[in-house]
């Protein structure tokens, strides 16, 4: 049976917050996912946390140089197998019941894409969103030309509307989420 939902964790050189995005993948109940790691070239990669998701039958896919989150985030679109793509930035984890809920949500609202509202921390502590970064139901387009209020991490979308879109601008080192959105 193939999987409802690929996560896609691209990767380069964040090997502890690397571990803690993975294991809140893994901890995910109620939908069929696989995990698609990318790491970018990294200097010293975490070859034990690689070498766990191999035996758990998840992918780690290796860059040869340094490409940058988007191209990671397409080369993974492409051979991921799932009907929903999930992203997730290495320095960033999810709270149990995210995807399930999340791809509850997105079937039942007839959309192709949804966003779930993040809880941002710095430095151990929980901190409020700029008014401009908080997240509002609706059509987020006009807005989003103001200020991007859409993280990649917490994004759910149709594998197939990526791949129509084209997915990220990998001409962009950064701020490709932004452009796609």
């Amino acid at each position: 049976m193939p999987p409802e939902v690929s996560v896609i964790i691209p990767n380069y050189d964040r090997h502890g917050e690397m571990e803690r995005a993975v294991d809140s993948v893994l901890s995910q109940e109620g939908v069929e996912l696989e995990l698609l790691v990318v790491d970018d070239a990294s200097g010293s990669p975490p070859l034990s946390l690689y070498e766990r998701l191999e035996e758990l039958g998840h992918r780690v896919l290796r860059g040869r140089s340094r490409r940058g989150p988007g191209l990671c985030r397409n080369r993974a679109a492409e051979v991921a197998q799932g009907e929903y793509l999930a992203l997730l930035d290495s320095d960033d984890y999810w709270l149990p019941g995210k995807l399930s809920r999340q791809l509850a949500s997105l079937r039942s609202s007839g959309l192709r894409i949804g966003q779930v509202e993040e809880i941002w921390i710095r430095k151990g502590v929980r901190v409020n969103p700029l008014k401009v970064h908080r997240m509002e139901a609706g059509d987020l387009f006009e807005r989003s030309l103001r200020a991007v209020c859409v993280s990649p991490s917490s994004v759910l979308l149709e594998r197939s509307l990526f791949l129509e879109l084209g997915g990220f601008d990998e001409e962009l080192f950064v701020c490709e989420d932004y452009d796609l959105w």
